[in-house]
């Protein structure tokens, strides 16, 4: 890690000040520091300014080049969970591989159209068990034009399917690949509000927003990561940056995906929950939403 531009100033003037010859030619007094015998303004403080700034330079620019090594001998481990996960993102819709790789071949296309032709805009490995056995779930979204996620349509999923079972998975390694439409999200929550700014239905009292805690929590759920975990504590604070909103409190959440219920308990990521949630599809959306206002 870099050294500070004051840390490597230092290293090179202790040892000029300490100097026999140094001491004598300019009259130095031995205990004080550089700065305290040379001005700001002399030459020699800029003199080793100078040096101490490009050796700063120098190892922070060392600091960038590690870290872009470490960056791409991480992307060359093969077979990590990081590995599938760039595959999956990787893979081309109706684009031919090159023989005998997992190579596409987008020779004569246009960035335009590989960026089209990527049509996995989310995804995630994740390791579970099954029947005591250890397994790799590859779970994918696509977008819709405004960005919000949905399942991969069904051509594209087949040939997503086969494209890693065919090309990328290796021997021994069980992978399933899913995709589904947003889990269900609950919220039943008591906001404390500020009636100088907000009205008991908790729209705006000068016009220019009538929902704008239900905006928030939409854009809250947009923003998690895909595959990542709802913190409902987090998301209380979160509303309280809203202008107008006091406090907020979470008096009901729960989830649901496939046939389960709001109600449903012993089954991983469904039903009630207190502080934590990650979605079995991916990516949540809000359902129900209530809010009790409060003055």
């Amino acid at each position: 890690m870099a050294r500070s531009q004051q840390e490597i100033k230092d290293i090179l003037t202790r040892p000029f000040i300490t100097n026999p010859t140094v001491i004598a030619k300019y009259g130095l007094q031995i205990g004080l520091t550089f700065l305290q015998q040379f001005s700001l303004l002399s030459l020699e403080n800029n003199l080793f300014d100078v040096v101490s700034n490009a050796m700063w330079t120098l190892e922070n620019l060392w600091d960038i080049f590690r870290a872009e090594i470490q960056a791409e001998m991480a992307k060359q481990q093969p077979h990590t969970q990081a590995w599938y996960q760039r595959k999956t993102l990787g893979f081309m819709f109706g684009v031919p591989l090159i023989t005998d790789t997992d190579v596409f071949d987008t020779t004569g296309m246009t960035d335009e159209a590989i960026e089209a032709a990527k049509v996995i805009k989310q995804a995630a490995a994740v390791r579970v068990i099954t029947n005591g056995y250890g397994l790799l779930r590859i779970k994918v979204a696509t977008a819709a034009a405004d960005g919000t996620l949905q399942p991969v349509p069904l051509q594209a999923f087949e040939a997503l399917k086969y494209y890693i079972d065919r090309k990328v998975v290796d021997a021994g390694t069980q992978v399933i690949v899913t995709t589904a439409i947003a889990d269900k999200l609950r919220l039943h929550l008591d906001v404390y509000y500020n009636p100088l700014i907000l009205n008991p239905q908790g729209q705006r009292l000068d016009g220019t927003n009538n929902t704008p805690v239900q905006n928030a929590i939409k854009q809250i759920l947009q923003s998690i990561e895909f595959n990542g975990t709802l913190n409902i504590k987090e998301l209380e604070r979160d509303l309280t940056k809203i202008e107008g909103i006091v406090e907020a409190e979470t008096t009901m959440a729960a989830s649901k995906y496939g046939d389960y219920s709001y109600e449903t308990t012993g089954i991983p990521n469904v039903g009630a929950f207190s502080v934590y949630r990650t979605a079995d599809g991916g990516y949540l959306e809000i359902d129900d939403l209530q809010l009790n206002w409060i003055v």
